[in-house]
């Protein structure tokens, strides 16, 4: 029955074997590994002795001792394997968009802190409590030393040095001076000294002040943002260009530019500026030293002047001219449209002996208390107006031909600021004859 039976089996018993090991592999392991009781199974067939010792050498590598997984031994904390095994736990992300990105920038601070540290550690350091051997310190030692014994501080060698009067020129250039590095290296060393810090700032910024009036003193000697020293026509006006303004004083004031251009420049944004982004900045920082120049001499008034008359020209009211005469930006509103102001000036004469010559005297005198002299400063808009009636009389004056304007009827209406307080409104109906002039 049984040689029946695998009679008929395939030729390859391994292909059988192969099945019954799919469908029996789990619950026999399942079994085996759990120590439970195998299930019941029918009668086994008496299988070929080739077959037999297959299945035991198959069963044989199926049931395997457990295994143990060696425990690793941690590494000395000094091996680098076990600094880069090490877990680096990070913080979750939490809370706002502002919380996120200050933890983004905490995280890259950190980082770049350990990369200096790492950087620090790695370079060559002096012990502590050690100097640097100086390549020449054998030829410097003996000649302090020599010094310190003739009671001659070193401070008097630096001045015989230095001061240009003692005429050591040669040996200052040439020793010294000739090299830029030597001069930025001696600030350094002095900046970082806690004695003379202070010191060495106060120097710099006195230094600076010197240099910043300076630079406005020639800048209003020259007369280059001053209105007084320039016709106020329509040249004056149509002939400003910023631009121009701006090359003019960054060429004569350098180093206020810079001041005013540190304070407003962020290295952090600097980059992201667009095209746009710069030239605001620049008429920021132009329009800051125009404001000063102003204030440093009330001449300084071109660019106060041409603000004015455009926020007059544009329709804007008093109030608005006002608060930008206060902030140093334009002309008052009193400059604009101020009338024709006369000077009195009291002429002093000599007293003269006499009742004929007191006579004159006190004639002279009460005449020189009514005089008026010629010297008057009119408003820009009075100023400009007049200069137009000019030019109008000027054309006129070419004409060889007569234009007649009949029936002119013309309504003005006149009132205060926004808020209608007094109003008045007149008209009037005439001919106009325009007609060659001539000059008398």
């Amino acid at each position: 029955m049984s040689s029946n039976r695998y009679s008929t089996l395939d030729p390859n018993p391994e292909s059988e074997l192969t099945d019954i090991e799919d469908d029996d592999e789990s619950s026999d392991l399942d079994e085996l590994d759990v120590g439970r009781a195998p299930r019941s199974s029918p009668t086994p067939i008496a299988p070929s002795s080739s077959m037999t010792a297959y299945m035991q050498t198959l069963i044989g590598s199926m049931i395997r001792p457990p295994t143990t997984r060696p425990v690793q031994q941690p590494l000395p904390p000094s091996s680098p394997v076990a600094k880069s095994e090490v877990l680096q736990f990070s913080s979750p992300v939490r809370g706002s968009k502002e919380e996120k990105k200050k933890i983004r920038r905490n995280k890259g601070q950190r980082k770049r802190h350990f990369q200096h540290l790492a950087r620090t550690s790695a370079s060559p350091t002096v012990a502590d409590g050690a100097d640097i051997v100086h390549p020449h310190a054998s030829v410097f030692n003996p000649f302090i030393a020599r010094l310190a014994q003739k009671g001659i501080p070193v401070s008097e060698f630096f001045f015989y040095v230095l001061d240009p009067i003692y005429g050591q020129g040669t040996v200052r250039w040439h020793g010294f001076l000739r090299s830029g590095a030597n001069v930025t290296r001696t600030m350094d060393i002095l900046s970082k000294l806690k004695a003379v810090r202070e010191r060495v700032a106060a120097w710099a910024f006195t230094y600076t002040e010197k240099v910043i009036k300076k630079e406005a003193q020639t800048v209003t000697k020259l007369g280059t943002v001053q209105s007084h020293k320039k016709p106020l026509d329509q040249e004056f006006f149509n002939g400003f260009k910023f631009a121009t303004m701006k090359d003019r004083l960054s060429s004569l004031l350098p180093i206020t530019y810079r001041m005013i251009s540190a304070l407003a420049t962020n290295p952090k944004y600097q980059k992201k500026y667009s095209e746009k982004r710069r030239e605001k900045k620049s008429n920021v920082i132009f329009t800051t030293m125009l404001q000063n120049l102003s204030e440093f001499s009330q001449k300084n008034n071109v660019f106060k002047k041409i603000i004015g008359m455009y926020m007059y020209s544009t329709g804007a009211q008093r109030q608005s001219i006002e608060v930008m005469s206060h902030l140093g930006l334009s002309e008052s509103y009193t400059g604009l449209i101020d009338k024709k102001r006369k000077r009195k000036r009291k002429r002093k004469h000599p007293e003269q002996k006499g009742a004929k010559n007191s006579t004159r005297s006190g004639a002279m005198t009460d005449s020189s208390d009514s005089d008026e002299s010629n010297d008057y400063r009119p408003g820009s808009l009075r100023t400009l107006s007049r200069f137009m009636r000019k030019v109008a009389v000027a054309l006129g004056l070419t004409g060889l031909f007569g234009v007649v304007y009949d029936n002119i009827n013309m309504v003005t209406c006149s009132m205060w600021a926004s808020r209608v307080c007094w109003q008045v409104e007149s008209s009037f109906t005439s001919t106009i004859l325009l007609r060659p002039m001539k000059k008398f």
